[in-house]
Order: C-alpha cells, then structure tokens, then sequence
C-alpha cells in the first residue's frame, strides 16, 4: 500500500524568475527537513495568500512552498507536485537550520503554512496541515521526525506555528507527535520511533512548571520522539507538573572551575582619561516594522507617487535603518533580506515596531 492520500494537492504557482519564485532546484534534487510555519495573517485562506504573493512577486524576496487551510492545500512553488525548488521561508543568518539539518533551511527544507482565523475551521485546516507534511516526508523519503518550528530557527523575530497551535489549545510538541502518528497510519512502512539504548546518561526528569518536550528533549540531547517513545502514557499537549518521564541522552554538566589562582598583588593603576560614551541607538534600529494595512513604501524620503517602490500588506514589514522626517511627517529608513533600502510610514497608525 502506497501512502494514503487522504486530500488532493493543489497547485497555483508564483511566476518563475521572480523574487518570491526563483525557480532554483532545492539542493541535492530534494528536500530533507521541514520547517512548520503559519501565516500570521488571521482570517486569511490559502487562495488569498497565495494570491497576494503573485500579486507582489516582485516585492520582497520571501515565499513558501505551499499554503493549506481548511479547504484547500496549495502550493505556490513547486515541491510535490512538480519538481522541488527552494523557496525563500527562513532568513539565511540564522545558524539553528545548520545546527539541527547540516542544511540552510531554503536550500533543503520544504516550508508549509499553516492558515487560521475567522472563516477557517481550525481543525479541518490541522488535519490537512499535518496530512500534508507526513507526506512530503514519506515522498522524499525523511524521517517525520524531521520537521521543526519556524520559531525554534528564528527565536527573535517568529514564533510560528505556535501563534496559532496556542490560539486553538493546541501545542508544539503535540504537533510533531501527530505528524509521525499520521505518517504512521498513511504508510505502508510506519516508522517506528526507538528509543536510544540505555546508556550512562540514563535518567529521569520531574516535570516543572512551563517544561515542553522540545524544552526537556533539547536539555538531554534527545527528541522529542523518542520521549513520546519511551513514556506512552504522556500527553505531550498537557504535560502534568510533578510527573516523572524517562530520558536517554546526556545532561548537560557544567565544567567543573577551575580553583581560584593567587589573586596578585594589586599594581597602582593610571590615572584614566574620561572618555565621552557613544550614544546609544534609538531602541528601533534593527526592529521590524510591519504593516497593519496595505502601504505604499518608497525608493527615497517621499510621499509621492513617482516615488513609490511597491506595497506591503498587513503582516509584511522590514527592518529599521533609522528615522527620517519628510514634509513635517517621520518616516523609517529600511532595508529589506537583500540590503535594499526603501522608507515607509513611522505612524503607528498604520504600522507596528516589533
């Protein structure tokens, strides 16, 4: 029995040759991880979405492969349903990717949005957000335990899926859980998570308040399935504070320190010259601003038309270069993931400084 293919696959691609479409082949000829992202953009469908991305092609360089909510899953940039090619989902200065994959995540990792909000029924839009990562890690032939949160890549700046898993009473680690469970029940060859074998580092952890399984599995070097592994009876959506789990893996120790040397004998110190203190960057700099509606962002300090490099919608933004005031109105100075600088409205009106 081949993988049960429960929901159609759906396609509706973004021109190649574009910023948010470069038609570049993912690296190796296919993905091997997966990064597990939601829109951020409540009340938003997998069409609309989709369709702004066409519409601003050109704009930003930022994409996924596909879309899904409660109706449809669709992908913008191919990955199932054609040959995969890389899209443009997590910022390359980031080093997690590298550390957890040995791959940047838009070279190798399939990236998937999960849409939520007013008019989509969460849990059908769960079902085939699950149903569809479970395959693409059967078609490509990775562990389903491959899959991680945009947040755990990126913590400063995401903190998708969770925005949406948490507005609906559902968590991260129950996430991963359900995409090796659904993986489990549409193959032929369900992957049986093992647990590593008993070594020195055998232990176990009292559960304390706040803990996830992310959280305890990255402390002792493990995974998150390997605790569902070892511990069946947990529920990792309501762990229970005081219970015991079993873990296999290694603990972080400190090193011991080192004993204390001979403090030496105190030398008269020179006489310093005060030096000014440089000034501090306005707390902005280096923020993100993004839009609350859709906005007009400019090439240079202006309001005019002529000058207008494109538009943002609700949810997009840039980072903060500095402040610039423009016919008795601020403006931010910003640049975008290739360093271009553009200038848009400070008014927070219409735009929010995260």
């Amino acid at each position: 029995m081949a993988f049960k293919m429960k929901y159609a696959i759906e396609t509706r691609y973004i021109p190649s040759g574009t910023a948010r479409r470069s038609g570049l082949k993912i690296t190796g000829g296919e993905p091997n991880f997966g990064v597990l992202h939601d829109t951020g953009n409540e009340d938003s469908t997998a069409s609309g979405n989709v369709g702004y991305y066409i519409n601003s092609r050109n704009v930003q360089q930022a994409s996924a492969h596909t879309f899904v909510d409660d109706k449809i899953i669709l992908e913008c940039v191919p990955m199932t349903t054609a040959t995969p090619e890389k899209a443009w989902h997590v910022i390359y200065n980031v080093t997690k990717d590298n550390q957890l994959f040995g791959d940047d995540a838009n070279d190798r990792a399939v990236g998937v949005e999960l849409c939520f909000g007013e008019g989509i029924n969460f849990e059908e839009a769960y079902k085939r957000y699950v149903w569809y990562n479970a395959y693409c890690a059967y078609k490509f032939g990775f562990n389903p335990t491959r899959f991680v949160g945009h947040h755990i890549l990126d913590p400063g700046r995401k903190s998708d899926p969770v925005n949406a898993l948490k507005r609906y009473g559902k968590t991260y680690d129950g996430l991963l859980a359900d995409i090796v469970k659904e993986y489990n029940e549409c193959s032929a060859t369900p992957v049986v998570v093992k647990p590593k074998p008993v070594v020195a580092g055998t232990t176990t952890h009292k559960i304390s308040s706040g803990e996830t399984l992310w959280g305890i599995s990255a402390k002792f070097k493990t995974t998150v399935s390997s605790l569902i592994a070892l511990n069946p009876d947990i529920n990792p959506n309501a762990l229970q504070i005081g219970d015991t789990i079993d873990v296999y893996g290694e603990k972080k120790v400190a090193a011991p320190k080192p004993a204390p040397k001979p403090a030496p004998k105190p030398k008269p110190k020179p006489v310093a010259k005060p030096v000014a203190k440089p000034k501090a960057s306005p707390s902005y700099v280096g923020k993100r601003v993004e839009a609350k509606t859709t906005l007009n962002f400019y090439n240079k300090p202006s309001w005019d038309a002529k000058d207008r490099a494109g538009t943002i919608t609700d949810g997009l933004g840039f980072t903060i270069v500095s402040k610039v005031k423009v016919d008795g109105a601020e403006q931010y100075k910003v640049k975008n993931s290739k360093g271009a600088i553009f200038y848009i409205t400070a008014s927070s009106k219409y735009v929010v400084v995260k």
